[in-house]
């Protein structure tokens, strides 16, 4: 596996306190299947995610390398009209375990306030054999 940077900036129109939700969603695709299959789905409180431990494992490599790589707050409220950024958030063999097949794979991160979806991001990818 390579090395993967990403670099985000977003500003929200409002500021969130307390009523706004992430949902997770991510599914493997293992090549002799024909149906891909659902390896997490959870939806949690966009506050209680920033400030309570995250104890999925694989989930709590990539908000530790979200938090050492952003600005983003460690609870809320998360303020409107301000210019959040990530910068050089890194993927690479390290942040998997080396148990992890070599399989396509897709996730969606959907972000909810009172109920409607207001903002989502798609990826969609495959692990491949260190060469």
């Amino acid at each position: 596996m390579g090395r993967y940077l990403a670099n985000i900036s977003l500003m929200l129109n409002h500021t969130i306190v307390k009523d706004a939700d992430a949902h997770l969603l991510v599914y493997f695709n293992p090549i002799k299947r024909v149906k891909a299959f659902k390896f997490l789905d959870f939806k949690m409180n966009i506050c209680d995610v920033l400030s309570q431990a995250i104890t999925v494992p694989i989930v709590k490599v990539l908000m530790d390398e979200m938090r050492r790589t952003s600005n983003l707050p460690f609870s809320c409220p998360i303020k409107g009209n301000f210019l959040y950024s990530v910068a050089n958030y890194r993927i690479d063999a390290s942040t998997l375990p080396p148990y992890v097949p070599i399989v396509p794979f897709n996730y969606s991160l959907s972000f909810y306030k009172n109920d409607e979806k207001v903002m989502g991001i798609f990826v969609a990818g495959a692990t491949v054999p260190k060469n």
